[in-house]
């Protein structure tokens, strides 16, 4: 009996929702992103700009799980959840001494972006196309 009452109101609520959602944008289910404070000025997006917030958040990336260190080892990145950069250790510490340097970690980074600013970006390959 619990099943058969708990069933109904699974396809009720289910119901709800796809009515809500048909009747109504998504956004107002969903949500929007809050609006930003007054006086607050957001960079206009280009490469350049893109390119320095991917720098910014890799290097928070790294600090983040170096630690004081300055220099990375391959159990701290997997300690620290950065599972791409620990598989591709012996790839990135080209000296084999057992820890990286942020220089080390952007140099193997940089011609995997797909930005042209990016240093080492593959001939013939198409820019990153910003939608505003």
């Amino acid at each position: 009996m619990r099943v058969y009452n708990l069933s109904f109101a699974l396809i009720g609520m289910l119901s709800a929702i796809a009515v809500g959602i048909t009747t109504s944008g998504a956004g107002e289910i969903l949500g929007f992103p809050p609006r930003d404070r007054a006086g607050v000025v957001r960079p206009k997006m280009n490469q350049a700009t893109v390119q320095q917030a991917v720098d910014q958040q890799l290097k928070a990336r790294f600090d983040a799980a170096a630690g004081s260190n300055k220099v990375l080892t391959a159990q701290q990145a997997s300690d620290g959840g950065w599972g791409f950069i620990s598989d591709h250790f012996a790839e990135i510490d080209r000296d084999k001494d057992g820890f990286v340097s942020f220089a080390d970690v952007s140099r193997f980074m940089a011609p995997r972006s797909p930005l042209s600013v990016a240093p080492a970006r593959p001939a013939g390959t198409k820019p990153i196309q910003i939608i505003e």
